[in-house]
């Protein structure tokens, strides 16, 4: 079993168009609309605990580890902002498959962060790196300047991390890591949201990146794939969760659309778009497709493709009550021709 970050890697999907293959244009299905008519799978309950954005990999003997946003909260208001968050931490054997929680990983508090926010996990030569968003509410959100941070640990040993610190820093919010390899380039890029114009009403969200050959040191410039989402009043950009992933010829972008108020429909629309360049993938009026779930991640086991769920629009001001998410779910995906 491979040890890459199935999500984040994609399992090297840049190789999964068969040499010779036509590139085939698809529209990413969940299978009976599962998070909405709950037919998913529970991967991690929340026992009264929000969850929400998270990431999935493999240790070295081919277990499962999932990491979460673990929010700290008497029922009121919690965006996993106290410093005694951290990310929840559930393995099991293969998955789709319900996990044993163990104790809580990265602590804010003992990182050296304010908070730990969506937790994106990669083996590179022998070295599992875990980058997370430090959103610094704690401090002074009116600053707009939110940090990506890194920890690293042995692919032998996911339950003990040293936090490497602060790889960089950009305004708007800057938030929700997700990386992807290059191998024709021979390097990374981080895809990540942020607000492009933060102190202006209604202002864009983008989806970019920034590239490194070591992940550790990043670009300067900052490049964006998409500049154009329009605002929906939530604070910290209208862009969540940025994936993207390759199948069959083409890359396929994901992220989260929420919009307040927080329902169920608004906080789970996730927008897909597609294109043969993941550095480009058009305007925010060229979806392909909508999918309903929140924060997703989208793996590829053998020859079945999944798709998780999670977060809980209940703990945000203006979130309708009493809607809660379970904790993470995962449910197929299917891949069907687009007719168009």
């Amino acid at each position: 079993m491979s040890r890459a970050h199935v999500s984040g890697l994609a399992l090297l999907l840049l190789m999964s168009c068969a040499e010779g293959e036509s590139p085939r244009k698809l529209i990413p299905v969940i299978r009976n609309d599962a998070f909405r008519n709950n037919t998913a799978i529970t991967l991690l309950r929340s026992e009264g605990q929000p969850l929400n954005d998270h990431g999935l990999i493999q240790d070295s003997r081919g277990t499962w580890h999932l990491f979460a946003i673990a929010s700290k909260t008497d029922g009121g208001f919690s965006l996993g902002n106290s410093l005694e968050s951290g990310l929840a931490h559930a393995t099991a054997p293969s998955i789709p498959a319900e996990m044993e929680r163990h104790q809580d990983v990265l602590i804010a508090k003992e990182f050296d962060s304010c908070s730990v926010w969506a937790p994106h996990a990669i083996e590179h030569q022998e070295t599992v790196y875990l980058f997370f968003t430090d959103a610094q509410i704690c401090e002074n959100a009116a600053a707009h300047v939110f940090k990506m941070k890194l920890a690293t640990a042995s692919p032998d040993n996911l339950f003990d991390w040293t936090l490497v610190g602060t790889v960089f820093e950009d305004i708007g919010f800057t938030r929700d890591p997700f990386l992807l390899r290059d191998e024709a380039k021979g390097l990374w890029r981080i895809y990540y949201n942020r607000k492009i114009e933060p102190d202006v009403p209604g202002g864009m969200t983008a989806v970019s990146f920034k590239t490194s050959t070591d992940l550790i040191h990043w670009s300067e410039e900052t490049f964006n794939i998409m500049d154009d989402i329009p605002d929906t009043q939530i604070f910290a950009g209208a862009a969540e969760s940025p994936q993207v992933i390759y199948n069959a010829g083409y890359y396929y972008l994901f992220f989260t659309h929420p919009a307040m108020p927080a329902t169920a429909d608004t906080y789970t629309e996730t927008a897909v778009y597609r294109s043969q360049d993941p550095t480009s993938f058009g305007s925010f009026m060229d979806r392909i497709a909508t999918v309903w779930t929140h924060a997703p991640e989208i793996l590829r086991l053998g020859n079945d493709w999944f798709i998780t769920h999670t977060g809980d629009p209940g703990t945000i001001p203006g979130g309708v009550p009493g809607f809660r998410v379970p904790g993470v779910e995962m449910a197929p995906l299917d891949w069907i021709p687009d007719p168009r």
